[in-house]
């Protein structure tokens, strides 16, 4: 029998380079950390096939996110991934909010070390990783979040009122601002409103 390492090295090398960045992502995904160091060894371009994105814009940070994979994320961080968003807007902490595994709550405060803008920041429907907590029911990950937050400085009760689009509001039930307000965009790099 022939160990799983040296399958998944002698496979590879035989791959092109979108290839490896799939496998990578799917190891990702199935918290594999040695078929992530093997992916990445055969690599032509270490940052970019780390970097890599899938067909809807998400790393394999957000693979390993979504799933609750916490060796993967603590490994693919200290490797040097990138927090960015998906095509959705989504950040790696969104996703894991969403995730249904048991222990993905523990994984918060990484990601959230790694990049501390994505507490605050929204996706396309005007989530933030709290309200897609809060919407799946997980106690845990709220909680988890709201002491990251806390942790950050910035407090919970009082988010800023955000404009609604008329989905946001058909399919989560968020009311939209009767006035025309300005409300402050959040940039995603920085955390702090545009044009301020």
């Amino acid at each position: 029998r022939i160990p799983r390492r040296a399958r998944i090295r002698s496979d590879a090398a035989s791959m092109s380079s979108k290839a490896l960045k799939r496998r990578l992502r799917e190891a990702a995904g199935d918290d594999d950390c040695d078929g992530i160091d093997a992916a990445l060894h055969l690599a032509r371009d270490f940052e970019g096939t780390l970097n890599s994105r899938d067909f809807v814009g998400a790393t394999a940070l957000h693979w390993a996110a979504r799933r609750g994979r916490a060796r993967a994320v603590g490994h693919l961080l200290r490797l040097g991934a990138k927090v960015c968003l998906s095509d959705a807007q989504q950040s790696p902490l969104l996703v894991l909010a969403e995730c249904g595994s048991e222990d993905a709550y523990a994984i918060v405060p990484a990601l959230v070390a790694a990049a501390p803008w994505q507490l605050v920041h929204t996706d396309s429907m005007g989530n933030t990783p709290l309200d897609r907590a809060r919407y799946c029911g997980n106690k845990r990950m709220v909680s988890a979040l709201k002491e990251a937050h806390g942790a950050a400085g910035e407090g919970f009760d009082a988010p800023p009122p955000k404009k609604r689009g008329y989905f946001a509001r058909l399919f989560f039930g968020h009311p939209q601002l009767e006035d025309d307000a300005e409300f402050s965009l959040l940039s995603p790099g920085l955390g702090e409103p545009v044009g301020a």
